[in-house]
């Protein structure tokens, strides 16, 4: 997943009343097309973990997508999941096979890894998080992470059948 080439940075946000070329106000949310432009998928927390460690578990086509990441392009991962996988680095949950520098260190560097960029959980997310049907999981995690992808228009690299299944969203695994 990691490549010594390129590395992403976040775009340069303009101060607050000023506008963009289109005539948007700074920091507002683009109503299509990626938001991140040189972010190309999403990966749902088991799914960057699973990256990380290089576990068996990650899908053939999700292996692929990561392959395929041009130069200066990354991956994103929603910033809840980080919450999620510190909780279940802490209750053990998610074991690491080399664990001497304890779980804490491992979420540190597995999320400032090169090629990949936190996504925030902005107001337009937790907005878009509200916006699914009843019929939507109702875990509060994985609405974040479906409308961080929405709001993102990227594609969510998940094993969650959940999820796959949902029109709302692309997915792939």
């Amino acid at each position: 997943m990691a490549s010594p080439h390129a590395t992403c940075t976040a775009p340069r946000r303009l101060p607050q009343g000023y506008r963009t070329r289109g005539g948007r106000p700074a920091g507002s949310h683009r109503p299509c097309g990626r938001v991140v432009p040189h972010v190309r998928f999403l990966l749902d927390t088991h799914a960057w973990v699973w990256a990380v460690l290089g576990d068996s578990r990650l899908g053939r086509s999700a292996r692929k997508a990561l392959a395929s990441l041009g130069p200066g392009e990354c991956v994103g991962l929603a910033a809840i999941s980080l919450k999620e996988a510190a909780w279940h680095l802490a209750h053990g949950r998610i074991t690491l096979t080399d664990a001497g520098a304890g779980w804490a260190t491992w979420l540190r560097e597995a999320s400032s890894a090169p090629r990949l960029e936190v996504l925030p959980l902005s107001v337009e997310v937790a907005i878009e998080s509200e916006h699914f049907p009843d019929s939507f999981p109702a875990d509060p995690a994985d609405r974040l992470i479906a409308a961080t992808a929405r709001v993102h228009d990227l594609t969510l690299l998940t094993a969650d059948a959940e999820l796959r299944g949902r029109t709302e969203l692309r997915t792939l695994w």
